[in-house]
């Protein structure tokens, strides 16, 4: 059932979430957490510096996930049943000289 009125339905496209269009409310969160931590980096070092080893490894960690991108998982076996994938397995040796193929050292240009 689409819209009768093309006011309308043009009032809730720009409301509308698209893909590709950033979400301005989460945008502007960002902004307003990047501006508090820049304000207040003297005070976060201090209270950083008061926690023992653990614990502020434990907060970075924390804090880390508003400022970084979370990587997602990927199982080898995701890869390993698709069929179209074909493994190449390369096995690295040290040569010790013993194989006559790979002995030729020749120039073949005549």
């Amino acid at each position: 059932m689409g819209f009768r009125n093309k006011e309308i339905a043009s009032l809730a496209g720009k409301k509308s979430t698209r893909a590709g269009i950033p979400n301005k409310s989460t945008q502007t969160v960002r902004e307003a957490f990047q501006l508090l931590i820049e304000n207040n980096l003297k005070r976060l070092q201090a209270d950083l510096d008061k926690l023992d080893p653990k614990s502020r490894l434990q907060l970075l960690v924390q804090i880390s996930k508003f400022v970084l991108p979370q990587l997602q998982a990927v199982a080898l076996s995701d890869l390993r049943d698709k069929e179209d994938l074909t493994p190449v397995i390369i096995e690295i040796r040290q040569y010790d000289g013993s194989d006559p193929a790979l002995n030729n050292t020749e120039d073949e240009t005549d």
